[in-house]
């Protein structure tokens, strides 16, 4: 009986430790399939954008927040990791801050103006490979721009330009000015002194 005893105490031991390794490795090959999947999601989100043959940036199309654009119309994803070449600094024209409206900002912010000084600037402004269609934004574009500065301010410094960041309000055409500092808009007249950039279209 002695004998019976110990081989079921030997026994239900090793059971007892077989059932422990098999929920140990079954929650590390949970744990490891689900960091799997999440990084193959992130670079299909990326692989899966057209592609642009012989361009500056790597993309032919505007698809996401931050996208940079160059001067040839092609595109550059926008990360925390993202390296640009010199010569892809030199032709970056705008950072995309509305997806849907295909809207991106250009470089050229100003600082110390009326709305009407803003107007007259950036209705003659013009880039390589985007030399018209620039304008100051309505209240609710800038708004949109605002709610994404921190991606659109990531991708200006990518390029080596100025990042909106300004304590003064940034001008609306539409008579508003917004403060990217909190958000707040406020109804301005002719002799407001303030911010402004220019924003287009990108199809």
């Amino acid at each position: 009986m002695k004998n019976i005893s110990k081989a079921l105490a030997v026994l239900t031991l090793i059971c007892v430790w077989t059932a422990a390794f098999i929920a140990i490795s079954c929650s590390n090959n949970s744990s490891g399939g689900d960091t799997g999947n999440d990084s193959s999601s992130s670079e299909n989100a990326t692989s899966s954008r057209a592609k642009a043959t012989g361009k500056i940036g790597k993309y032919a199309a505007v698809e996401a927040i931050g996208d940079i654009v160059f001067s040839d119309g092609s595109v550059e994803a926008y990360s925390s990791g993202l390296t640009l070449s010199d010569t892809q600094k030199a032709a970056a024209v705008a950072v995309i801050f509305d997806v849907a409206g295909k809207k991106g900002v250009g470089f050229d912010l100003l600082s110390n103006v009326t709305l009407e000084q803003a107007r007259d600037h950036y209705s003659s402004y013009g880039v390589s490979g985007f030399a018209s269609g620039w304008y100051v934004p309505k209240k609710d574009e800038l708004m949109t721009l605002y709610n994404v500065k921190s991606a659109v301010n990531g991708a200006l410094e990518k390029c080596g330009k100025q990042k909106m960041e300004a304590s003064g309000g940034y001008e609306c055409d539409d008579a508003y000015a917004i403060y990217f500092t909190d958000g707040t808009s406020v109804a301005i007249n002719y002799d407001f002194i303030g911010n402004a950039c220019a924003i287009r279209v990108f199809n």
